[in-house]
């Protein structure tokens, strides 16, 4: 019997990391295994289905692949028989509100990084910046994030923003380990993505031909930013679709030069936020060798919260968001880049 559970815990978690999700078991492995294994015979689907009460919330991009339509919008998840509504304001520049009223303010704070800093699934209100904004009304808080979006947009952001960047202005950059496949577009990242919220919430044949843009190292060890179209992760091998498999190694190092290129701009405050990882994981070792200040937003004695887990699409929920802005403030305070 355990080795039955062992097995069934070995296939469970390699099935959650290759669709980098959290996971959270209670009870036995191979009862669940048996359970989904039953479901997947009776055409029971676990994929969390969108809805959304005016179309279409997501479009093509030729820089960053694709973005976010400006809006005020109500999603609805079915899940496993469960419901979750929440509500998302997209302004007219088409980012994440962080406040409804307009903030003017020589200094800006800019947070980049995926749907965790985005916010998926959470009320505006519950939003890290929009908490960061209400906290600091003499920063303008703008949320660059975006689900799916790795360091590599991040830079392509930064790259058309940075003549604009002042020297009060404060970047926060966000890092977690499946960051690294994010940066590289590996296929699993490719087939998840075309059957995610962003081809849901979107017009589908033109999300599925958009080129998601990601890095890659040359044999001389140039550092450069490639595209490839998103339907490639199901077409036949062509000359267009070529995309060789990366290894982890090659990942990280792909995460870390896209820093590098960052770090290359010249901003004068820049914040790495580590979502989850070990004490030594690579990236973090390279850009504390860097000098970035690093700011630990992963779980240590419950802090942030890490059960607090929307129970349809598997984000963090409030709770976290609201100890998670308490630790990114923390971070800020003890550089002397905020009071």
């Amino acid at each position: 019997m355990a080795a039955i559970e062992l097995v069934s815990s070995y296939v469970y978690f390699h099935h959650y990391v290759g669709d980098y999700q959290g996971i959270h078991p209670a009870g036995s492995m191979a009862v669940a295994m048996i359970g989904r294994a039953y479901d997947k015979i009776r055409g029971v689907n676990h994929q969390v289905k969108m809805s959304i009460d005016h179309r279409p919330l997501f479009a093509t991009s030729d820089t960053l692949g694709f973005a976010i339509l400006p809006g005020r919008y109500k999603v609805t998840e079915h899940f496993e028989g469960r419901k979750h509504v929440f509500d998302l304001t997209i302004t007219d520049t088409g980012r994440r509100a962080s406040s409804y009223a307009p903030v003017k303010s020589p200094k800006r704070l800019l947070i980049t990084g995926d749907s965790a800093l985005f916010g998926w699934g959470v009320d505006d209100e519950g939003t890290v910046p929009w908490l960061m904004q209400s906290r600091l009304p003499d920063f303008e808080v703008v949320n660059l994030s975006l689900n799916s979006y790795s360091t590599v947009h991040a830079l392509l952001q930064l790259q058309q923003l940075v003549p604009r960047i002042g020297p009060d202005d404060i970047v926060v950059l966000e890092y977690h380990p499946a960051t690294n496949a994010f940066n590289v577009a590996n296929s699993i990242f490719l087939r998840n993505f075309l059957s995610g919220y962003e081809v849901q919430l979107g017009d589908t044949a033109q999300l599925r031909a958009m080129k998601v843009p990601f890095g890659m190292i040359d044999a001389g060890g140039r550092f450069s930013i490639g595209r490839i179209r998103l339907s490639c992760a199901v077409e036949a091998p062509t000359a267009e679709c070529a995309h060789p498999p990366v290894s982890e190694e090659t990942a990280t190092q792909v995460t870390e030069r896209a820093f590098d290129e960052i770090i290359a701009l010249n901003i004068r405050h820049l914040v790495v936020v580590l979502l989850s990882g070990p004490d030594d994981d690579p990236v973090i070792a390279h850009l504390r060798s860097r000098g970035l200040t690093i700011a630990d937003l992963r779980t240590v004695d419950g802090v942030p919260e890490d059960m607090d887990i929307i129970p349809t699409d598997k984000h963090s929920g409030p709770f976290w968001h609201r100890q998670a802005y308490g630790l990114l403030l923390q971070a800020l305070q003890r550089a002397g880049m905020v009071n």
